[in-house]
């Protein structure tokens, strides 16, 4: 799949820069950010923090993967390009931080890492905390990802087949005259051939359509309609869960000792304020807590609870809001971002368990069903020619 992204993106790119408005400058900057896979993002950032663990200073840190990569995969690879032009923007254009740099060329979840990490006094341990939290998620994803493939193959071939067989098979068995001869299920099959046959295109735009609509849904819908998406259709669940994962596990850093060592409103300011740490969706919720901070002062945990957690992590920030001690901020924050992962994942793998049931039964009824009529078409033009 990020083969073919890279392909369109190689392709359409250059065309793309050249296309104004918002649509074209998008897609621009996701073609930007693909010209390295996930894979190679996440192996680039793992040495990145490597070195400066070591006490590298971060000039010194691109410099060096820089040359290794030159040496190995040669100058025309995007790292190469990417430390160049990190080290050239940094050195004589003066930008403010490497993560600058990084926002055309890394995908935005990898840019906060950087971000984060630069904000911190452990900036090698916060590199390696948020690291952490992106692989549990990519664990996740691939998880749910591998379990999805089942229904939805299941499905979409059924689908096809159906189709298929009443557009083609019935009369492929039944002949040129085969509609004299129907029965109640046979022509109920037929009539969705002959539908089928009128409309596929304007199915297939349907499609289309509403995919456009669920991704642009997915990542730009923030009103308040938002949580009855986020509870009701399948994969906002999961956005919304790993938005709050980076959440909590970037608060973690900014309000540790050893990290940002911020207050918690000094921490949600910093959200506020840092295009870099947050998305348009967690700027809903992060509103809403500064919201609440003006009618009741933030005192305490539990007026971060907006509808961004599930139960079980609502319920343990809820106890880390009424207890003295015990739960700090830092250890409460650091237990929901390596708790969201699993809890979700059992969570969604129960539901997905009853949709690949659910599937594999309506594929199974529907392919028999469909085949059923053939075979109803078949005999019939049999006893036909027998008589």
């Amino acid at each position: 799949m990020e083969s073919l992204i890279q392909l369109f993106c190689a392709l359409f790119a250059p065309i793309l820069n050249l296309i104004p408005g918002v649509i074209a400058e998008r897609l621009h900057v996701f073609c930007l950010r693909h010209r390295m896979t996930r894979k190679e993002q996440v192996y680039f950032l793992q040495n990145y923090a490597k070195l400066i663990s070591d006490g590298f200073k971060i000039n010194e840190a691109l410099t060096i993967l820089k040359t290794e990569y030159l040496e190995t995969l040669g100058k025309d690879c995007s790292e190469v390009k990417f430390c160049t032009e990190a080290l050239r923007q940094m050195g004589d254009e003066g930008a403010l931080s490497v993560s600058d740099a990084m926002s055309n060329w890394f995908f935005p979840v990898f840019t906060q890492v950087i971000s984060v990490s630069t904000t911190s006094k452990n900036t090698s341990q916060a590199l390696e905390d948020l690291l952490e939290n992106f692989n549990r998620w990519e664990a996740v994803r691939k998880e749910l990802l591998s379990i999805l493939k089942t229904p939805v193959l299941l499905t979409v071939g059924s689908l096809f087949a159906t189709t298929m067989i009443s557009m083609y098979g019935l009369k492929l068995v039944g002949g040129d005259k085969f509609e004299k001869n129907l029965t109640d299920l046979s022509a109920f099959f037929h009539a969705y051939g002959v539908w089928a046959e009128q409309n596929i295109k304007l199915v297939l735009l349907v499609m289309l359509f509403l995919t456009l609509v669920y991704f642009y849904a997915l990542f730009n819908v923030n009103s308040d309609f938002r949580r009855v998406l986020d509870s009701n259709i399948p994969g906002f669940g999961l956005y919304q869960a790993f938005q709050a994962a980076n959440f909590y596990t970037i608060m973690a850093i900014l309000v540790s000792p050893s990290g940002g060592n911020l207050k918690l409103k000094e921490a949600l300011e910093e959200f506020e304020n840092n295009n870099d740490l947050t998305s348009d969706y967690l700027a809903t919720h992060i509103a809403e807590m500064f919201r609440r901070a003006e009618i009741d002062g933030l005192s305490n945990l539990e007026q971060l609870n907006t509808g961004l957690l599930p139960l079980k992590m609502k319920i343990r920030l809820g106890i880390a809001g009424k207890t003295k001690g015990g739960l700090t901020m830092v250890t409460t924050f650091q237990s929901i971002s390596q708790n969201l992962a699993e809890d979700y994942k059992d969570q969604i793998k129960h539901r997905m368990r009853n949709l690949s049931q659910s599937a594999m039964f309506f594929s199974v009824v529907l392919v028999f069903f469909s085949v059923l009529a053939m075979l109803d078409v078949a005999f019939s033009r049999l006893d036909s020619t027998m008589l």
